[in-house]
């Protein structure tokens, strides 16, 4: 192995320390170098890569702005009904209206159903006697007309506001037909004919709507 003298030794480690000066300058170089192309690069590209990212910040907000359809799929009945199914029938409807229909009367004489026309409607002070002393001064039964009174048929009231033979129709009472007349029955006041005297008695006096009925001729 040929031995390199003392003046031969410097020199090897110069050229060493040289070659490893110009490669480390080197390495400084090229990072300075990849350094500034990369400074650049963003300097000149900022405001793209901004507008970029602003942009897809839009999209993702517009698509999740509508909500995703679901679809739901019907659930299959495992029961089949085996029943026919019915289908409703129209029926016709009439074109002719039918006609109202008008109250029926009943009068006490002839008790027949017939049709009258409605004269008035107002509030009558009704009142209760019975076919005794007490009430009529005495007990034979026949009314101011001659005719024989009837309880559920005959009320008395006042001749000059209802006239003997007037059907009248008081609300919770019923048909009522003017036979009698009252020496206290005076005005808008009507006396029904009931069957005893503390049934009178207990009847009161009483406000109740009355409908009164055309007189037949």
């Amino acid at each position: 192995m040929k031995k390199t003298s003392k003046g031969e030794k410097p020199s090897v480690i110069r050229e060493y320390q040289i070659i490893k000066t110009d490669f480390i300058e080197s390495c400084k170089v090229k990072r300075f170098k990849r350094f500034n192309r990369l400074r650049r690069f963003f300097r000149n590209e900022k405001w793209s890569i901004i507008s970029a990212l602003f942009v897809v910040l839009l999209i993702i907000t517009f698509f999740s702005a509508f909500p995703k359809e679901k679809h739901v799929q019907p659930e299959s009945s495992s029961i089949v009904s085996t029943e026919p199914t019915q289908t409703p029938t129209e029926q016709p409807t009439s074109l002719v209206e039918p006609l109202p229909t008008p109250t029926p009367i009943i009068t006490p004489t002839s008790i027949t159903i017939y049709f009258a026309p409605i004269v008035d409607i107002r509030v009558f002070k009704i009142t209760a006697y019975c076919n005794c002393v007490l009430c009529c001064g005495k007990t034979d039964g026949i009314g101011y007309g001659g005719a024989e009174i009837q309880e559920g048929v005959t009320c008395a009231a006042d001749l000059s506001v209802l006239p003997l033979g007037t059907v009248v129709d008081i609300e919770g009472i019923g048909l009522r037909t003017v036979e009698d007349k009252g020496s206290s029955v005076i005005g808008d006041h009507i006396d029904v004919l009931v069957a005893d005297h503390q049934t009178a008695l207990n009847f009161g006096v009483q406000y109740k709507m009355v409908t009164i009925f055309e007189k037949e001729k």
